[in-house]
């Protein structure tokens, strides 16, 4: 049989058989792409991982401004008057006004402490006015210093505040009722009150108001009233039990 010379030639068919390679498919992997709703999804809980951060370190926050404030003073409730009659409240202490403070006593407990703002007349004694003013109190004793200082240990009930217009007014309608108050020009009168009795009712704020004055007392809701309440009632309910017949 011939066969062609060596390198001329190959048999015809001659090479790999069919389908022989690579598989299909074959070579480096591909990325598939991300589907949107995967990324929203992502988006989301990292949205809602900065809003928890951002709430905590306010809440942190909060905390801490909360503890180096300090504490706020009570709520009162004010009853403003008239503005022609509180006109004189601003401008009561003066260069030439001077200032006089008596304090009231109810048995063995402080009642009431009065500050009378007034303009004296020349060679006025100032001893015998604050004098003069502690008789219109009952068991009442004229002190060196603002009522404030005196008493700053105390929880204020109320306050009535007048100016001095009304009081002038108050001479002229009833003289009786300010015979006692001293000679001179009455800028102001504030007068506090440190018991309970003065707030429990309405009595004490029906007199400020008529004689056109500033009312300011504790809230009702507040925690100074309510444990000034609940200590009124033991007093009263102390007392109840010294009437009882002992055994």
């Amino acid at each position: 049989m011939n066969q062609p010379p060596y390198g001329q030639g190959q048999p015809q068919g001659y090479g790999p058989p069919p389908g022989y390679g690579p598989p299909q498919g074959y070579g480096p992997p591909t990325q598939q792409p991300v589907s949107e709703s995967r990324r929203a999804v992502g988006c989301f809980v990292l949205g809602v991982l900065i809003v928890l951060i951002v709430i905590a370190f306010s809440v942190m926050s909060s905390g801490s401004k909360r503890d180096a404030v300090a504490p706020s003073p009570p709520s009162v409730v004010v009853i403003e008057p008239l503005a022609s009659a509180s006109a004189g409240l601003a401008t009561a202490a003066g260069p030439q006004a001077d200032t006089f403070s008596v304090a009231s006593f109810d048995g063995d407990n402080l009642s009431e402490c009065v500050e009378l703002t007034m303009r004296l007349e020349p060679g006025a004694d100032r001893k015998s006015i604050a004098e003069q003013l502690a008789k219109s109190l009952p068991k009442a004793n004229a002190l060196g210093s603002p009522c404030a200082d005196t008493f700053k240990d105390r929880i204020v009930m109320a306050t009535c505040e007048v100016a001095g217009e009304a009081i002038e007014e108050k001479k002229k309608t009833a003289p009786s009722d300010a015979g006692v108050l001293p000679k001179g020009e009455i800028l102001a009168l504030k007068s506090r009150f440190y018991r309970f009795e003065a707030i429990s009712s309405d009595a004490m704020m029906r007199d400020c108001l008529q004689t056109r004055g500033k009312w300011t007392a504790l809230a009702k809701d507040s925690a100074e009233y309510q444990a000034a309440e609940r200590a009124a009632k033991r007093k009263r309910a102390e007392k109840m039990l010294e009437t009882l017949p002992k055994q």
